[in-house]
């Protein structure tokens, strides 16, 4: 063998560990076994985010099961912005929940029912050891606290509670009097007269739930609608806040239902209130005879964001983005073109003029970087920053980076920390006709189950297409199960999703999880008929009186 064709003891070397890591891999993958429902049960279950004013910390709940005594407790976290150790700051047998950094970064809000019912408490947080202080009770009211938000001056908390509107405003006495008389009558039969009285698991009642503003420093909340016999905000199964303050605290957006029927009404408005006038009385600003939902003040505080369907009734209707001009009170839609439905949105702090946006498509939820100034026929500053799986619960946190949560099929939801230092919006980034796809550098931050995760087995997620009634191009999903052989054959879990406007994707599941339902030797097959998300607004419509038909 010459000199030029001999191999160096350097590419021997190199080789041996590559066949050494190959044969470990394949060791390791041997090692792994099919996921039972008491792994699924075993995992950490990520709530919801909040991030410093700084940007140094990040404050995430999340939740375990134990299966032996039938209940679920969460607590918060936080770890470095920067990548590091997770470390518990809260520890009630109790539980804490929603836990939100106060604008100055120097108190942390959270909600707990460790005094009885659910109610708001506030402790000071270290922002060099990452920790809190002893917490304060903020709220005592009967009726309970949630969905508790700091105002951006750091002097009110802003929260939802349900009351019977019939009781003089602020009279927790009366709520409390109502809810004991009930609970202590032999009678428990219920008498409705009118829609909606019950949501999934739940009678309405004769509560509805309302806004309360309360002072930091102390004192009896004060009921923002007083008398109202409306759900502020109405009901939903989750998602963005349905309020949102000012940047100068001074006034608040929220949504309603007007109807009489809201049983069979989908037509939610965004209102406005002064909170600096107690005479003041809610002002409507939406003018689409649809849904509007989850409003947001631009930073600079001249505009309110909020999504917004055009069609009364149909709550499967196209979700656009629209922007409310406080001083022309004009309403412009945002990428009227745009044919996927814009899940969330949350306004870049730094710079009023963007905003970042989830959308679904072809099983995917990515994240969108919009420059929001582009006006009727000129072109959309517009990139994709992220790639599979299913995004979500965006904060920006400076210096070009955001914070988001971040699931696949294969991997609970978890943090995740994007840096958008390369994307720009220059001549390369517009839409129509395509939308760049500009990968940024993303790192995970947490890993809740990592040491589970690494003993599963857990096949990926396959794509395919199919032709269906009409020639229309349909997309479904396959998960194989462990050790998977193709000369064999299997028996088929298919997997129908509700809705029927919903959609199967990359994406992780405590309810009807693909991975676990294919650990027992099943082939899983979902498919996106019509009726489904993330394909377009006509391939929504197309199931539109003829669901099990199209």
């Amino acid at each position: 063998m010459s000199s030029r064709t001999r191999p160096s003891l350097s590419a021997l070397l190199a080789l041996c560990a590559a066949l050494t890591a190959v044969v470990a891999v394949e060791a390791h993958a041997e090692t792994r076994r099919p996921m039972r429902f008491e792994d699924l049960m075993k995992m950490r279950r990520l709530g919801d985010i909040s991030v410093s004013p700084d940007g140094k910390w990040v404050l995430y709940s999340a939740t375990d099961v134990d299966l032996e005594k039938n209940t679920k407790t969460s607590h918060l976290f936080v770890i470095p912005a920067a990548g590091g150790t997770s470390k518990a700051v809260t520890d009630s047998p109790a539980g804490e929940s929603r836990g939100r950094f106060s604008p100055d970064g120097k108190q942390v809000l959270f909600q707990s029912a460790r005094g009885g019912g659910q109610q708001i408490y506030l402790a000071a947080f270290d922002g060099d050891a990452g920790s809190l202080g002893e917490a304060r009770q903020l709220t005592t009211i009967s009726t309970e606290a949630d969905g508790a938000m700091w105002s951006p001056d750091g002097q009110s908390v802003l929260f939802t509670s349900a009351v019977y509107p019939d009781c003089p405003p602020g009279d927790d006495a009366c709520n409390k009097q109502r809810d004991d008389a009930a609970a202590q009558s032999k009678v428990k039969a219920k008498i409705f007269t009118h829609l909606l009285y019950r949501h999934w698991n739940a009678y309405t009642g004769d509560k509805r739930s309302h806004l309360f503003l309360v002072p930091v420093a102390g004192g009896a909340p004060r009921d923002l609608n007083p008398g109202d016999d409306h759900d502020i905000p109405p009901f939903s199964l989750g998602g963005p806040d349905a309020y949102a303050f000012s940047p100068d605290s001074k006034e608040i957006a929220f949504e309603e239902n007007l109807d009489a029927v809201g049983a069979t009404s989908t037509h939610v408005d965004i209102f406005t209130l002064r909170l600096d006038d107690p005479a003041a009385k809610p002002i409507k600003i939406s003018s689409s005879l649809g849904g509007n939902f989850s409003p947001a003040y631009s930073p600079d505080g001249k505009s309110i964001a909020w999504r917004s369907q055009a069609r009364a009734g149909y709550e499967s209707d196209k979700f656009r983005l629209v922007i409310y001009d406080r001083k022309s009170k004009q309403i412009n839609v945002m990428l009227p073109e745009w044919d996927r439905w814009i899940d969330e949105f949350v306004w870049d702090p730094g710079a009023p003029a963007f905003i970042f946006f989830t959308s679904g498509d072809k099983g995917e939820e990515s994240i969108y970087h919009l420059y929001v100034t582009s006006r009727a026929g000129e072109p959309w500053h517009l990139v994709k920053i992220t790639g599979a799986g299913e995004y979500g619960d965006m904060h920006p946190a400076g210096g070009y980076h955001i914070i988001a949560s971040r699931m696949t099929v294969r991997q609970p939801t978890e943090i995740v920390s994007l840096d958008l230092s390369t994307v720009t919006h220059g001549s390369g980034a517009m839409w129509p006709p395509g939308v760049p796809n500009i990968r940024v550098v993303e790192m995970q931050l947490t890993h809740l189950n990592h040491a589970l995760l690494s003993q599963l087995d857990l096949a990926p997620l396959e794509p395919f297409w199919f032709r269906s009634v009409g020639g229309v191009r349909v997309q479904g999903f396959v998960v194989k199960p462990p050790a998977f052989d193709a000369a064999k054959k299997y028996p088929v879990k298919f997997l129908i999703h509700g809705g029927p406007e919903g959609a199967w994707g990359d994406s992780w599941s405590y309810r009807w999880n693909p991975e676990l339902f294919a650990a027992s030797g099943y082939v899983v097959v979902m498919v996106n008929p019509r009726g489904s998300t993330g394909y377009g607004q006509a391939f929504t419509d197309g199931v539109n009186n003829d669901w099990g038909g199209k």
